[in-house]
């Protein structure tokens, strides 16, 4: 049975065109918000198998306010099995959550749906070690994967037994063995607070048994559903479909790679674009700076003022007389502004020698 929320209705109102001119300056402003607000790992991300990246709901919340567009939820359907009593005895919780976007004037510029229900391989199930399974489980009828576990040295240190983060004393055991003979495989990783902390990584056997806490789960299923709706809605409404994906938004920590950077031509590739300002400079803002997403969003982005790869775009900014040791990630901003203007002087004078 539906389980919706009242929900106001939009003003019904007839939309005007808009010029071409304003079309453009919506996307140039798109362009500029994507590369010099959002931030990648935080409001956007590239998952692994994916090429377009994925807006992230703090994303999508940053859009819908520089967009002016208020979003209004609607839970259009829900289930709380708690007991199981209509599935086979197994909790059942699922949400079907509607956002609409509304201009400031209340008229509804988009819609998107999002549902999320606790059979989700994410939420239905736990991978476990053999230390970790309930007394009593026979592990031959589990199914199993070969597997890595990682874990904070500090938490391998305090090896606590009880409490949130509590394990077996066998599994901590199991790390600091392995951190002992070298075998431990150790790294970074970011803790929830951004400070990087050092990692051991242990390979074994993962359990597959169902979720002990699925109980727990209500709360976030209906944010994960609230959160599909808000970015599939924002995505329609900002236009911004060219620029990010969803169908993948439902990573795991640590599932995130660097965005994919466009190949660079190799000696005597590309060499035409460069006849009208001589020889092309040597130094790539890759190599100077060591981040390649930086530079990856800024030719993804020039290509809307006719620049398209790398060579066309540094052919540009050198015969803007741009500062070569400038090209770095905090001056992005600067360097798209350049090439909006080199595009618009290029514009004037093909109208200039038109007439």
């Amino acid at each position: 049975m539906s389980q919706g929320l009242s929900v106001a209705e939009p003003v019904s109102v007839v939309l005007q065109r808009m010029s071409v001119q304003e079309a453009l300056e919506r996307y140039r402003a798109m362009v500029d918000f994507v590369h010099q607000v959002l931030r990648e790992g935080v409001d956007y991300g590239v998952v692994p198998g994916t090429d377009k990246p994925t807006l992230l709901q703090p994303g999508a919340e940053k859009l819908s306010t520089f967009f002016k567009m208020h979003p209004v939820p609607e839970i259009v359907e829900k289930e709380l099995d708690w007991t199981g009593a209509n599935h086979g005895g197994e909790p059942f919780f699922f949400y079907h959550v509607r956002y609409h976007l509304r201009d400031v004037n209340g008229v509804e510029i988009a819609a998107a749906d999002g549902s999320c229900n606790s059979m989700e391989t994410r939420y239905r199930w736990r991978w476990v070690r053999e230390t970790e399974l309930p007394l009593g489980t026979d592990k031959d009828k589990l199914k199993s994967r070969p597997g890595t576990l990682t874990e904070y040295v500090f938490a391998i240190d305090k090896a606590e037994t009880g409490g949130k983060y509590g394990k077996a004393p066998e599994y901590w055991q199991a790390f600091k063995d392995a951190i002992a003979n070298g075998t431990a495989k150790m790294g970074e990783r970011a803790s929830k607070k951004g400070t990087m902390l050092q990692t051991a990584e242990i390979s074994g056997t993962l359990y597959r048994i169902p979720n002990p806490e699925i109980c727990d789960l209500p709360n976030t299923i209906l944010k994960q559903a609230a959160k599909r709706a808000l970015v599939g809605a924002v995505k329609l409404g900002a236009n911004g479909s060219e620029f990010f994906t969803q169908d993948t938004e439902d990573f795991e920590e640590g599932e995130f790679r660097a965005m994919p950077v466009e190949e660079h031509g190799t000696s005597g590739q590309g060499a035409s674009s460069d006849k009208s300002v001589g020889e092309k400079p040597s130094l790539s803002p890759i190599d100077a700076t060591g981040n390649k997403n930086w530079w990856a969003a800024v030719i993804k982005s020039a290509a809307a003022f006719g620049f398209k790869g790398h060579d066309a775009v540094i052919s540009a900014l050198v015969a803007m007389n741009y500062d070569q040791s400038a090209m770095d990630y905090q001056h992005r901003g600067e360097i798209l502004a350049l090439l909006q203007a080199k595009c618009e002087q290029d514009h004037a004078s093909s109208e200039g020698g038109a007439t």
